[in-house]
């Protein structure tokens, strides 16, 4: 099967226009995070995954400011566990009477 090569700068771009990691990408494309992270590594990938792939960054907006940004230097964001269950910041608190 061949597969299409994406342009690992350019996805790693969007995640960081998006605040997004490999997992964000994965979950949000029904993918798995192996397939995503060798996507990024530069491996071919099926024209159904990659549809899938463009399916998921276009659902979701960029962060305005982040358009100048490249790769690495995307701007600082919430991480997984904050986005689901909000500030990581003193949850520990939670537990301490």
């Amino acid at each position: 099967m061949a597969g299409t090569r994406v342009e690992a700068e350019r996805l790693r771009l969007e995640l960081a226009r998006r605040g997004w990691d490999g997992c964000d990408l994965a979950t949000a494309a029904g993918l798995s995070t192996a397939t995503v992270s060798a996507t990024i590594r530069g491996r071919p990938v099926s024209t159904a995954t990659l549809r899938k792939m463009v399916v998921a960054l276009s659902r979701h907006p960029c962060y305005p400011e982040s358009t100048s940004y490249s790769a690495t230097e995307a701007p600082s964001r919430m991480t997984s566990f904050e986005r689901a269950y909000g500030s990581s910041r003193g949850l520990a608190a939670d537990y301490v009477s």
